[in-house]
């Protein structure tokens, strides 16, 4: 039996691993969606610098919040030099600790120092065999993007500060995808009900994939006038025909576990509600066998189509400086529907 110890524990992702397996398992677990705003990518981050501390992400970028807006991206760069510094020394020299409470000022600077010194923080990583990623939310895997709150930043701003704060997310989006994309071992997603636009993306960095029979995979971005943004149509074409794709972008419906299955987009359709346990018995299997074969495997059979998810954002920010993505945003904001990314 799996006995689960929790390596990390945020109020919108939890870390656990099981040290006689070596099975890590990163659940999402924050309503109404799991929708992926900065919040959830903030804790994303520091759940995988448990799991490979050579992720060079930062979620110390929270903590300049609009600073980082408001014509202060250098100082919250060298911020964030610092903040990795400490990752690997633990310690901060007094002009180091007065350099970054300028750039943070005292109250960043404090939750910064704080983060350091929780008790819950384990004084070893862990080193998972197998990563399976999946969702506690009974509804679904993950609804995409924040849309709410992307649409509460971005209407503050004139078009290029909205292009340059949106550039800035992307890139954080990128760099955490693309290194889930390229760890060393075996990731598993187990996908349960709604699976859609920046959720999707997430589960198909993963190498492997279960899906439910519950679940529905969409990108709905075309009705706002966008494109998927966080890496999916290249992560899509590395892997299914490229007429599938035209479908389910074009027209913006959803495909069923069914459908997904026959498309080759997952390996495996179980019942409702054994989505984890699959992917634990498939983890299982999978760390039998010498872990650096898989590692080079793994390498040599999925590579990063980095050219074209570049393009891909590229595309994105032209299209986010349009009205109409704001209006179509505006209309999704205040929608009565429960569904509104299907409306």
């Amino acid at each position: 039996m799996t006995k689960w110890n929790i390596i990390y524990e945020g109020e919108r992702v939890r870390l656990d691993f099981d040290e006689k397996d070596r099975i890590a398992k990163l659940v999402l677990h924050s309503k109404p969606l799991n929708e992926i705003g900065l919040e959830v990518l903030n804790e994303l981050e520091e759940a995988f610098y448990f799991i490979s501390p050579d992720f060079q992400g930062s979620s110390f970028e929270t903590f300049f919040g609009k600073e980082r807006i408001k014509e202060r991206i250098h100082q919250a760069q060298a911020g964030v030099h610092i903040a990795r510094h400490i990752l690997k020394e633990r310690q901060l020299k007094q002009e180091q600790q007065e350099k970054l409470e300028f750039v943070l000022g005292k109250e960043s600077f404090g939750k910064v120092r704080s983060w350091f010194s929780r008790k819950n923080r384990p004084k070893s990583l862990i080193e998972p065999s197998v990563l399976v990623l999946a969702s506690e939310n009974p509804k679904g895997f993950s609804a995409g993007a924040d849309l709410r709150k992307l649409f509460k930043e971005a209407i503050q701003f004139d078009t290029i500060t909205r292009r340059a704060v949106v550039a800035v997310f992307l890139d954080r989006i990128h760099r955490l995808y693309n290194h889930i994309d390229t760890l060393p071992f075996p990731t598993i997603a187990a996908i349960n009900g709604i699976c859609f636009g920046g959720g999707f993306e997430l589960a198909l960095t993963c190498d492997l994939k279960i899906a439910e029979r519950s679940a529905r995979f969409a990108f709905p971005e075309l009705r706002l006038g966008l494109i998927p943004g966080f890496g999916g149509i290249p992560r899509l074409k590395r892997d299914i025909s490229n007429s599938f794709i035209r479908d389910i972008v074009l027209t913006g419906r959803s495909i069923n576990a069914k459908r997904a299955f026959a498309s080759n987009l997952v390996q495996q359709v179980v019942p409702r509600g054994e989505g984890v346990s699959a992917a634990i018995k498939m983890a299982q299997q999978i760390k039998k066998y010498d872990s650096h074969t898989a590692k080079l495997a793994k390498r040599f059979i999925k590579p990063i189509p980095y050219r074209e998810l570049e393009e891909e954002k590229k595309i994105f920010l032209h299209l986010i400086e349009r009205p109409i993505v704001m209006e179509a945003l505006h209309k999704f904001v205040h929608s009565t529907d429960t569904m509104p990314y299907l409306a």
